[in-house]
């Protein structure tokens, strides 16, 4: 697990934190690999029931085989649309998902049809990640240039990358009352700037898919030459501050109350 991956589940475990209580029969969406579920059945100790749902048939499988291999009985995974949602029956006492309502394109009707699957005195939990800082001049060209085509990839996917400063409307709106909401900034470091040079690896297919590493890129350059991640260290050294803010995670809890 990269360090990115960590200081992401240290804020996935705060956000559950708030938000779930043990016994709770429980809905992750856009569940992936479950590492969402995985991360609030530790939290609870097992004393619940988790639901995840997603699209992807091969990480429903992934998912399915961790738990079976795992002995894990109190998670199942479906492979489903969040659009079936009504099929399944079923009132949930908590619904949780991160960095998924990105990537919807009606947010609003989508929270609509959670709520109407959540009881009375539910709980919703959502983690976004936003692209508050790409209006924030910072004078570091090429870390700015790496993440800024890690964003620009996203929105070529249609997904929003404002979304984590809207998560307070869109729930308000939506009739929930907001408990607790929370950002946190992601600062990195000559010393932890390899995690922006993951991501772009991680990331390169899809980039190189929407035309996005020109073959004068630096970025690409950099990329074949396997030195990305010296670069990006080079230049926080020698920069003024020694810091990249590279992006805000934003965490919101609320409770359908009526």
């Amino acid at each position: 697990m990269s360090n990115l991956q960590s200081r992401r589940n240290e804020f996935s475990q705060r956000l559950l934190g708030l938000a779930l209580k043990p016994n709770m029969t429980i809905l992750d969406i856009g569940c992936g690999t479950s590492e969402l579920s995985f991360l609030a059945n530790s939290i609870l100790n097992n004393q619940c029931n988790i639901v995840g749902i997603d699209i992807n048939k091969k990480a429903i499988g992934t998912a399915t085989q961790y738990c079976q291999d795992n002995h894990i009985t109190n998670i199942q995974f479906l492979c489903m649309d969040i659009d079936e949602l009504a099929t399944l029956n079923t009132a949930f006492d908590a619904i949780m998902a991160r960095r998924v309502l990105m990537y919807l394109p009606n947010p609003m009707q989508t929270l609509q049809k959670l709520s109407a699957i959540l009881n009375t005195g539910g709980v919703i939990a959502l983690q976004e990640t936003d692209a508050i800082f790409d209006e924030l001049p910072q004078h570091l060209p090429l870390n700015e240039q790496a993440i800024g085509l890690a964003w620009k990839t996203v929105s070529a996917e249609n997904g929003d990358i404002r979304i984590g400063r809207k998560l307070y409307q869109l729930l308000t709106q939506t009739g929930f009352d907001i408990k607790e909401h929370f950002c946190e900034a992601t600062i990195k470091t000559a010393d932890t700037i390899s995690d922006l040079a993951w991501l772009i690896g991680v990331m390169r297919k899809r980039m190189e898919s929407f035309g996005l590493l020109k073959d004068n890129s630096p970025i690409l350059s950099a990329l074949n030459n396997n030195t990305l991640a010296e670069q990006l260290a080079n230049e926080l050294k020698n920069s003024e501050s020694g810091i990249f803010l590279q992006d805000m995670a934003f965490g919101i809890v609320a409770t359908k109350d009526k």
